[in-house]
């Protein structure tokens, strides 16, 4: 144990800064013998060069006699939404039907007129968080869609939000089961969409979160200046 607190620092740190890595998470869980790790790279190759790295490192050898489970996953590339084409009373009974809960941020926006009656339409969708994006600090709302717009990467439209829930029932759990904490959520998913309004008081936007095995599509506040983590993962829409 004192090993893992004296070198995880330096280990989380370095891992952070490989080329690639858009998520590095280590978590305590009730059991004080067991870490939970949760990882993201853009891709196989850079995943294989930080296992690499981690084998002759200092965190490697300091720690080579602890017992480690891996679940590698492969996530598709892109998704391919497509939405629209129903009224906002047949989107709310599709959501209850499969059980998907709104906060009251999530159901003021789906009071938009957005989602009178949306024509129907088609989007492909990739995950990327603002590390991936350049951000190596994170970045505000509008920081984050600049750098997704100089990545070929654009705004996700708000109507789609819905679809993207009920595509992604199978979406990882929380490690933890706080909804609301004035802190970004564990294990959530943002769809990274423009403001429909400029007020700070209005919610800004969607994100996706499973929590004790029940899906939430969640809204959010923020004002211009509320930074988001580097390792945040958002939905982005393709360029056609």
């Amino acid at each position: 144990m004192e090993t893992v607190l004296r070198e995880l620092p330096r280990h989380i740190e370095l891992t952070r800064a490989e080329p690639g890595c858009g998520r590095f998470v280590v978590e305590r869980t009730v059991d004080p013998l067991i870490w939970k790790v949760s990882e993201r790279f853009v891709d196989h190759e850079s995943f294989d060069a930080h296992q690499e790295r981690v084998r002759s490192s200092e965190w490697g050898r300091a720690t080579s006699a602890i017992t480690r489970e891996y679940v590698v996953t492969s996530v598709a590339d892109e998704l391919t939404v497509r939405f629209g084409g129903a009224s906002r009373v047949d989107t709310m009974d599709l959501l209850q039907s499969a059980g998907v809960q709104l906060n009251a941020y999530a159901e003021t926006l789906l009071a938009h007129p957005i989602f009178d009656s949306p024509p129907e339409e088609m989007v492909r969708v990739t995950q990327r968080t603002p590390a991936d994006l350049g951000l190596s600090q994170g970045g505000t709302l509008t920081e984050i869609l600049e750098a997704g717009r100089a990545h070929d990467l654009r705004p996700v439209p708000l109507a789609a939000a819905p679809t993207l829930r009920l595509m992604t029932l199978s979406q990882e759990g929380a490690p933890d089961s706080v909804l609301s904490a004035g802190r970004p959520p564990t294990a959530a998913i943002h769809i990274a969409s423009e403001p429909v309004s400029e007020d700070d008081e209005y919610p800004k936007g969607f994100y996706l979160r499973v929590v004790d095995g029940v899906p939430w599509l969640r809204g959010y506040r923020s004002d211009a200046t509320y930074v988001m983590e580097p390792d945040q993962e958002y939905f982005f829409a393709r360029l056609p």
